[in-house]
């Protein structure tokens, strides 16, 4: 009726990018939370009663926080916060939820308090040694602490960025 095709396309691009902010965008962190919590977690826990020694475990760890997003970055325009956000939130889930992980799969309670005395309390301790390949770099108490708080602020901050948390989702 008068509409150039370019018009139409035009218009219903712009209806699905209504639905993709609110509906999906409520999916893709819910995804995270999940995936970061069961998969990520799982995965760690694995690392752990196997003993550490694979020197590159840290970096694909970072991969794989980062990788169910990666289409995301690709594909669609302008969503880089949101995929740090995705990226970054899926890593809390890990570190932030590492007790509770612990807690459900019946790992010895020493440890789980150990873990909390000392990953969210400024500890002095050294945790463990982040293995980046070829470089190890030690994990004190108080790195981990700060680098939680720095990644809630940062998660809050990016996805709230595209006013994801705290919106009214449909």
């Amino acid at each position: 009726m008068g509409v150039y095709p370019e018009q139409e396309e035009q218009r219903s691009t712009q209806r699905i990018s209504f639905v993709w902010t609110t509906r999906v965008y409520a999916q893709l962190v819910a995804f995270a939370l999940i995936y970061g919590f069961l998969l990520i977690n799982f995965v760690d826990y694995t690392e752990a009663v196997n003993g550490p020694g694979r020197g590159w475990y840290h970096l694909w760890l970072f991969v794989m926080y980062f990788a169910p997003f990666a289409l995301l970055r690709i594909f669609v325009k302008g969503e880089r916060r949101v995929f740090l956000g995705l990226g970054l939130l899926v890593s809390l889930m890990n570190d932030g939820l590492w007790p509770l992980w612990l807690a459900l799969v019946g790992a010895d309670s020493s440890y789980i308090h150990y873990v909390i005395d000392n990953w969210f309390t400024f500890s002095p301790k050294e945790l463990f040694s982040l293995q980046l390949g070829l470089v190890q770099v030690p994990v004190y108490g108080y790195t981990m602490t700060a680098s939680l708080w720095l990644r809630i602020l940062s998660v809050a901050y990016l996805l709230n960025s595209r006013r994801i948390i705290g919106r009214k989702l449909s």
